[in-house]
């Protein structure tokens, strides 16, 4: 010893791989979480858009989605939401901009999910105003199903 200061190699080493072994476990848990989030329990939904003369039809192909759950509709600055709490009630009324909708679930194949074969339609007869909108579902604060009206 000659009077040198400050930390040895070996325990500045040590402290490397600790803060590395820490960083990686931080980063896979969340990395892990995040990946698994929408997925976890199979909640999640597929699906496409139709267009007809006085209402839109969401279909859901694939996933499935138990209640509580929200719909959501975006158009500009204006948000209109509507929670799903059970299907015992099936008719909706929604106001977007100040124009009145009405959004009705078909749910055709298991009576307490929206799933593979159900349907959502909005009804209005301002069909040209929702066009270009942004439709969510939202289940546990996470969009599991977006898409543009």
């Amino acid at each position: 010893m000659t009077g040198e200061k400050g930390v040895s190699p070996i325990v500045g080493e040590i402290l490397i791989i600790s803060i590395t072994f820490i960083l990686t476990i931080i980063v896979l848990h969340y990395g892990f979480e995040s990946l698994s989030g929408i997925q976890s329990g199979n909640i999640y939904l597929n699906g496409y858009v139709e267009h007809n003369v006085n209402e839109t039809v969401i279909s859901i192909t694939s996933g499935t989605v138990p209640p509580p759950f929200s719909i959501e509709i975006i158009k500009g600055t204006n948000i209109s939401m509507v929670n799903i709490y059970n299907f015992q009630k099936n008719i909706y009324n929604i106001t977007l901009g100040g124009i009145n909708f009405t959004i009705e679930l078909k749910n055709y194949v298991n009576s307490n999910k929206l799933t593979a074969g159900d349907s959502i339609i909005i009804k209005g007869s301002s069909q040209n105003y929702i066009s270009g909108s942004t439709f969510n579902i939202i289940y546990e604060n996470r969009i599991i199903y977006q898409t543009t009206l």
